[in-house]
């Protein structure tokens, strides 16, 4: 009895190793080089991040090739700055988006006295890491171009790849997107790194969305559009895979509120449609309205 439970023990160890672990990226990572006005590389630089709208701040130093890597990174806005004893301090803005690796070189100048040199222009972002072919939605594209659905999914059509299904949207399917002409249950949607897919309605149908739950438009950051060439991580599809990352609080008090309409006077009937000779309206025009807020957290102030 005692070598049957030893024998149990083991084989469910082995079981539970052999388990996938799901990691989905929601954030991005930031690396670069430091040199001198020679080229020489500069070890033991100290490197800062700085997010005025998260309130976060990472820093680390650079290794002996020069090389610094900040991971994990919230995408958001960040203020980066590199500083060295003898050396001027450099500073440069960068965005860092989700899922992506922004890289950021700098070369310090000797300094004479005590001197900081701020370069004022955002850093080109140039995907060297990996080769996927992937979008990135940002937050200026939700809230600036124009939704007829308010349903932000219809944006990763901006993506290359990325089509209607046509026999799904004939069918009435809430969000019949689909990647290189593939049926649109072949998409996998992924909210902070969990698993959003419906697992009864897959794709979408009449009834309901493709996720569980439909999300504001208001509430979401960006979102990446991954057609293929995709990391592991984001498996079970074989479409592609769009991955969403929702507004997280800042340290202000802000908010919007909103109201959309279409009118039925500015509207017309399709050409192939004769209206009724009534003159009943050509369609249904809805109206959305709503508020949005956000407030910063104080459980640092609160004692236990």
């Amino acid at each position: 009895m005692h070598r049957l439970f030893k024998f149990l023990g083991l084989a469910i160890t082995l079981f539970l190793l052999a388990l996938p672990v799901f990691a989905q990226t929601t954030t991005g990572n930031l690396t670069g080089d430091i040199t001198d006005p020679s080229g020489a590389r500069l070890p033991g630089v100290g490197v800062k991040a700085v997010s005025s709208q998260l309130g976060i701040t990472r820093e680390t130093i650079t290794n002996e090739f020069g090389t610094y890597r900040l991971t994990a990174l919230p995408p958001s806005t960040y203020t980066v700055s590199a500083e060295l004893t003898g050396f001027k301090t450099v500073q440069r803005t960068v965005t860092v988006g989700l899922g992506s690796t922004a890289t950021v070189n700098m070369q310090l100048a000797v300094a004479n006295v005590s001197e900081n040199v701020m370069v004022t222009e955002e850093a080109p972002l140039v995907e060297t890491t990996e080769n996927a072919v992937k979008t990135l939605i940002d937050t200026k594209h939700i809230e600036e171009l124009p939704l007829k659905s308010r349903n932000f999914m219809d944006l990763a059509l901006l993506s290359p790849g990325v089509q209607m299904d046509q026999s799904a949207a004939a069918s009435g399917q809430v969000t019949p997107i689909s990647f290189a002409g593939l049926d649109a249950r072949f998409k996998s949607i992924w909210l902070e790194g969990v698993d959003f897919n419906d697992e009864v309605t897959s794709g979408g149908s009449t009834l309901s969305d493709p996720t569980r739950i439909q999300v504001a438009q208001e509430a979401i950051q960006e979102f990446q559009v991954m057609a293929n060439s995709y990391s592991p991580e984001f498996g079970r599809s074989a479409g592609g895979v769009i991955n969403i990352v929702s507004k997280s609080g800042g340290n202000d008090f802000h908010g919007n509120g909103f109201y959309f309409v279409r009118n039925n006077s500015t509207s017309k009937a399709p050409f192939s449609v004769q209206p009724p000779a009534t003159g009943a309206q050509p369609i249904t025009c809805p109206s959305v309205n709503g508020v949005t807020s956000s407030l910063p957290c104080f459980a640092r102030s609160l004692v236990l």
